[in-house]
């Protein structure tokens, strides 16, 4: 089996992040500093916990940051953020990220709107000062015009292929009202947000009236490169905005993309599993997309949510064949004291009908000889395939089990434990 683990952060909102600490604080005069000291922000264990995740055993083979290092368009405050990024997690080292991909793509909330030349329809400019964030700090990770893949091979004829794709090519435009109050209006707005400040002239000209969207050439490209590469390859798309709507009702305008639904339609039949990984919502669904009138491959949506609630990791497995398997998304959750909480869920990239095409022949075998709708612990199943069998190697067995639990053609509880805990059983068909 082979594995590759990423690491998803979502919304991080440096200014918020960094001031917030666990607290219930009924007395405001009690010294800030001795506060401090008395417990731990969510920020700062959140970050504890990506090191550690970084440097475990297991390792990490990079890192996507979806967007939103800072609030209201403050580049100041991007800024720092990056400089702070950079130094806490290491990211100028590649050599403690596996050299692997690391991808920074931007968030409606970066964007300085006070900035935008809504005479001009050069879209790319507002995205410019992010980019020299970064490259001022010696990171050449930042992306909002370059859809060309990383690219991770896992085994011959397998990879890994990670898109950044901008879906903040709308935000902060100005909207066309009819051009006799087009002037007079957008003036308006200007006059509203030196009176209100940034709080609520963000909310009016940032949220109400942003436009994410995808450019369409940048969809084609990407659909074009997946199309033409399908086999054995899982492409990874980072982005900041869902395609799908957040669970919550939102009355809002412009809130979602804009092309989301042309997008789902082209993905879903590119000829391969993808995951969609994003942020925005500030929650953490994960949803699974797929054209069953076309036959099409899952697209996999993966949210992740606001740094000082946690993050993800994306543990994407193969077969020693090469097939991509699933992804097991490790969501490590920051609870109210301080600890670091993981649950573990697991996506099939394939289907119990695959397993024709794509399950090895040792497997089959082995699988046949389990009786159905019986469950085994692990050791009592090595017990009872011994008896059928002459031998068996475990190593192997292991390997074949994990497959068949892919396949869906085996339920294995605790399957992210060690196989001694495990509990298996054969799924009825």
């Amino acid at each position: 089996m082979h594995s590759y683990r990423l690491i998803q952060i979502g919304d991080i909102h440096y200014s918020k992040a960094i001031a917030a600490i666990f607290k219930d604080s009924k007395d405001q005069a009690f010294p800030s500093e001795l506060a401090l000291k008395t417990t731990i922000g969510p920020y700062r264990q959140a970050i504890r916990s990506i090191t550690k995740a970084r440097d475990s055993q297991k390792g990490i083979n990079g890192v996507i940051f979806c967007g939103d290092l800072s609030t209201f368009g403050n580049y100041a405050e991007y800024q720092e953020a990056v400089k702070s990024l950079k130094k806490s997690l290491s990211l100028d080292d590649k050599s403690k990220w596996n050299n692997g991909a690391i991808i920074v793509v931007p968030g409606n909330h970066d964007i300085d709107r006070k900035k935008i030349d809504h005479s001009s329809d050069n879209y790319k400019e507002k995205f410019k000062d992010l980019e020299k964030a970064w490259s001022n700090n010696g990171c050449e990770f930042f992306k909002y015009d370059d859809i060309d893949p990383t690219i991770t091979n896992i085994i011959d004829n397998t990879n890994i292929s990670i898109f950044p794709l901008n879906s903040c090519i709308g935000c902060g435009e100005k909207r066309c009202y009819p051009e006799d109050i087009r002037d007079a209006f957008h003036n308006i707005l200007k006059d509203y947000a030196k009176k209100k400040g940034d709080d609520d002239s963000f909310k009016l000209l940032g949220e109400d009236l942003d436009t994410p969207a995808f450019l369409e050439k940048d969809i084609n490209s990407i659909c074009d490169y997946i199309t033409d590469n399908s086999t054995n390859s899982v492409p990874i798309l980072v982005s900041h905005h869902n395609l799908l709507p957040q669970t919550i009702p939102r009355f809002d305008m412009y809130t979602e993309l804009l092309n989301s639904g042309f997008v789902r339609s082209r993905l879903g039949k590119c000829g391969a599993p993808i995951l969609y990984c994003h942020a925005h919502i500030h929650s953490d669904p994960i949803e699974k997309i797929i054209d069953i009138k076309n036959n099409g491959h899952p697209i996999i949506t993966v949210s992740a949510p606001k740094i000082t609630e946690g993050f993800n990791i994306l543990d994407i497995k193969f077969n020693n064949e090469g097939t991509p398997l699933g992804c097991t998304v490790e969501m490590y959750r920051i609870s109210n004291d301080g600890h670091t909480d993981l649950v573990h869920k697991n996506i099939s990239f394939v289907s119990p009908k695959d397993s024709v095409l794509f399950l090895s022949s040792n497997s089959k075998d082995l699988i046949a000889e389990i009786p159905s709708g019986v469950p085994f612990r692990y050791k009592q199943l090595v017990s009872h395939l011994t008896k059928a069998q002459d031998q068996i190697d475990e190593e192997d067995f292991v390997k074949c089990l994990i497959e068949a639990y892919w396949f869906g053609l085996l339920e294995i509880n605790n399957i992210e434990k060690d196989n001694n805990y495990w509990h298996v059983e054969k799924v009825v068909p």
